[in-house]
């Protein structure tokens, strides 16, 4: 970890710790629209509603983050750049501007969930030099320039969850042959939701009730969508088999 404490402040000493911040959250946005390109065309999805759908939801998802804070802080301060916030509401915005362009539901689901664990994870890069998203103060730990001290390496576990969340989704959709009635929304909602309850229990921030940040009260909202979404998912499906074998009996 000395290595990366020495970088961190190589950085900060070079007056270009806002710029690697800044620099890491656009390199998570290229990286989104890249992956989305490249995963599409497993999903059968023309490029360009791909990339229209694909802006659509991070412009959505970003606006609705900053209010939701804006809310959250009664109205006093605009810009909490947390995606935890928005994130249970990312297909259900983005669901209108799929049946504008007649694109599946799930099938532009399958490719914005995904491509939104790479850009998390490699925007959370920029935390590590900024110092913000830290853990408590341990002895050897990753440096928090905000505290002054080393602190829990919470920014790295964070992306090695959203890595392995991401790798589950991908073997997940193989397996299923990147089959019609595959959704992967609810999977990640669930797991990424979950997860996120978890690790803020070891991110150094206010409790505001049974020890848990609002935050996480946001990541369980976000994993319990997740689980709702599913029974929805699967009720769908069940009804159109039912209609399938309805129509070959006829």
């Amino acid at each position: 970890m000395e290595w990366l404490n020495n970088m961190i402040i190589a950085v900060n000493n070079s007056g270009l710790t806002a710029t690697v911040y800044k620099l890491c959250h656009l390199a998570g946005f290229i990286a989104n629209y890249i992956f989305a390109v490249f995963y599409g065309r497993k999903w059968g999805l023309e490029l360009w509603k791909n990339m229209v759908l694909s802006s659509i939801s991070a412009i959505n998802t970003y606006l609705l983050m900053n209010v939701l804070y804006w809310a959250e802080t009664g109205f006093q301060s605009f810009g909490g750049g947390n995606i935890i916030r928005s994130f249970a509401f990312a297909p259900f915005m983005i669901l209108p501007f799929s049946l504008l362009l007649r694109v599946r539901w799930n099938q532009i689901c399958n490719i914005l969930f995904p491509a939104a664990m790479v850009q998390i994870s490699i925007s959370r890069i920029g935390c590590v030099f900024a110092g913000c998203c830290r853990g408590y103060p341990m002895d050897g730990g990753l440096l928090s320039l905000e505290r002054g001290e080393t602190t829990f390496p919470m920014p790295i576990v964070e992306t090695l969850v959203l890595i392995v969340i991401l790798v589950l989704a991908l073997v997940y959709a193989r397996k299923t042959n990147y089959s019609a009635e595959t959704n992967l929304a609810p999977m990640i909602l669930m797991l990424y939701g979950f997860t996120r309850v978890l690790l803020e229990f070891g991110r150094d921030n206010e409790k505001i009730f049974l020890g848990m940040s609002s935050l996480a009260f946001w990541a369980l909202f976000t994993g319990l969508v997740g689980v709702g979404m599913h029974f929805l998912v699967k009720y769908n499906n069940r009804k159109i088999i039912q209609k399938g074998q309805i129509a070959a009996d006829a």
